[in-house]
Formats: C-alpha cells, sequence, structure tokens
C-alpha cells in the first residue's frame, strides 16, 4: 500500500500563484484609474459648482470673483474648496468682468499629477497622469 497525501503538489501551486499574479498585473492599474476617475468627477463637478457661484457673482457684482474667498465670503460656494488638505488645490487664476479661469491642480507629492481648468464658457478641460502611463480625464457633461 502507497502513502498518498491529499493535496496539492509543488507545480500546481506554482501555477495558480502564476494565474494570480497575472490577473492582479491587470487589474490593479485599472483599479487605480477607476479611484482617480471618481476623485476627478468629484474635481469636476467642484468646478461646475464654482463656475455657477462665478456666473452668479457676476450678476450681483458686475464682475467676476477673483478670488474663491470672495465667493465662498458671499455663500456662493462652500468652504471647503479653499482647504488644503483635499486630492486637488482650487484657485481662480484670472477675473475680470468678462473673464474667468478656474483651476483645480493635483496636489504636490501624489502618484497623479495634472490639473482641470474651467473658465466662463462652463467646459471643464485638462487631464490627470500616472508615472505608469496611465490617464484620466474630465468626465462627459
Amino acid at each position: 500500500m502507497t502513502d498518498r497525501r491529499s493535496g496539492f503538489t509543488l507545480i500546481e501551486l506554482v501555477v495558480g500563484l502564476a494565474i494570480s499574479a497575472s490577473l492582479a498585473l491587470v487589474a490593479v492599474p485599472q483599479y487605480m484609474v477607476a479611484v482617480e476617475a471618481g476623485r476627478v468627477d468629484r474635481t469636476a463637478s467642484s468646478l461646475r459648482s464654482l463656475w455657477l457661484a462665478q456666473r452668479m457673482y457676476s450678476m450681483e457684482n458686475g464682475s467676476f470673483a477673483d478670488s474663491l474667498g470672495a465667493l465662498v465670503t458671499t455663500r456662493l460656494a462652500p468652504p471647503s474648496v479653499q482647504e488644503r488638505d483635499g486630492d486637488f488645490l482650487f484657485s481662480v487664476v484670472i477675473a475680470d468682468d468678462d473673464t474667468f479661469v478656474v483651476e483645480a491642480r493635483r496636489r504636490a507629492g501624489e502618484a497623479w499629477t495634472g490639473m482641470f481648468v474651467i473658465d466662463q464658457t462652463g467646459t471643464v478641460t485638462g487631464w490627470v497622469s500616472h508615472g505608469q502611463g496611465l490617464v484620466v480625464g474630465p468626465p462627459a457633461s
């Protein structure tokens, strides 16, 4: 009688591990893109809210706000747009009687870099990218 133990052989374990590693190589970058796309969607939504706040500010004051503080003080924008600990840092780049540009720049030191902008036309443009060649653009309006 032979003493046969139940279980997996070494080769079966190695093959299973190789298959799992191959799946992880495909899944992890896609997961990273999906997570960043969620952050980008939230940022684009905040930019659109700031666009609306700028439009309302312009109707009340005759020109666009030259700072986020002006929009927050008049309660047209939430204080969260001034926070420095979020994924993106917001700022008013240009503002006068007819035009404005609000920028959302990815925080420094993160794996993702890039920025999005919105102007008086309401169009969000820009992109963020990862060092591994992954790129996320703005969501469709």
